[in-house]
């Protein structure tokens, strides 16, 4: 009887909320989404039979070099995502690729995998970072992930994107003239906040996390520099103190990002979102758990240190 009396007033509040800010629905549906994809990661559950094939990279490079370099409020016309430590791509993340290659025409689009990653870090020209890089274990692609994100909007600018993720819009209608940041919580109001839950493995520091699977830069942003400089930091007390605790968030992840930038950020250089579904963003818009369409387990649940 208790657990009825308790249900029925979540569902009063969530009417509640859900009448007195009706933009509150596609919040509520992408928390949802996410929750059952934590689930699906906490507990490891099955995942559906993923059908694979190779990306091409001569047809993005044929499509890139027909577009004109450009920027929006100083936001370089370049789109990245990542996908590493994989030997063939998805055909529902190609799709996905594809529906953000069709809704931003006036946008180059650069997948960085293992097949071209040295090419980028050539590029870069960045040598202290790339010796980061290769000494992150390769049981952490996403660490490594985060790292190349950073260096991307270092080095020349534009969206990241992570490789589940998409926007239900164009970018030239999305971007601001400001730095563009974004609250990472389950579910966000002037009523509800809800930023964590009960049981799960990922502890945040924080509940105004901010969200790094999407980055909005111009290239050279102080922003990014600090994040870069935090972790090179953390870097040097990992590699030198071999008993330390070693957390991918603190490292590399969103802990870092939400310190180095929080640090900076103010009403006169950026914006911070309280919702990024509110843009038009979208965390994963992929049918299932991003993990099905990954090698190897999700970090929260490997073992073994991220740097050896």
């Amino acid at each position: 009887m208790r657990k009825y009396h308790l249900f029925t007033v979540f569902i009063i509040i969530l009417i509640f909320v859900l009448v007195i800010e009706p933009k509150n629905y596609n919040r509520i549906v992408e928390a949802t989404q996410r929750l059952h994809g934590l689930i699906s990661i906490t507990w490891e559950l099955p995942c559906p039979n993923i059908i694979k094939t190779q990306y091409d990279h001569d047809e993005e490079y044929k499509r890139n070099s027909l577009i004109q370099n450009r920027e929006i409020h100083n936001i370089p016309n370049n789109i990245f995502q990542i996908y590493i430590n994989n030997d063939k791509i998805p055909i529902e993340i190609v799709s996905n690729i594809n529906f953000i290659k069709n809704n931003n025409r006036g946008w180059k689009y650069y997948l960085i995998t293992d097949k071209n990653v040295d090419m980028w870090f050539k590029d870069m020209n960045d040598p202290t970072f790339k010796i980061i890089y290769d000494d992150i274990s390769v049981s952490y692609p996403a660490a490594k992930c985060d790292l190349l994100r950073y260096l991307l909007m270092k080095h020349y600018g534009g969206v990241y994107l992570d490789i589940k993720s998409s926007s239900k819009y164009p970018l030239d209608n999305i971007i601001e003239p400001k730095i563009m940041l974004f609250n990472w919580c389950f579910f966000h109001t002037k009523f509800v906040n809800i930023c964590s839950l009960p049981g799960s493995k990922r502890k945040r520091k924080t509940d105004n996390e901010i969200a790094q699977w999407v980055l909005i830069y111009p290239k050279g942003h102080f922003f990014i520099d600090a994040v870069l400089k935090r972790l090179k930091v953390v870097y040097n007390e990992y590699k030198n103190d071999k008993n330390i605790n070693q957390c991918i968030y603190h490292f590399t992840g969103p802990d870092n990002y939400t310190d180095s930038v929080s640090e900076l950020a103010n009403s006169e250089n950026s914006i911070l979102y309280p919702s990024f579904v509110d843009k038009g963003l979208e965390y994963n818009s992929l049918s299932s758990s991003h993990m099905c369409y990954s090698k190897g387990k999700h970090y929260l649940n490997v073992k073994g240190k991220i740097i050896n």
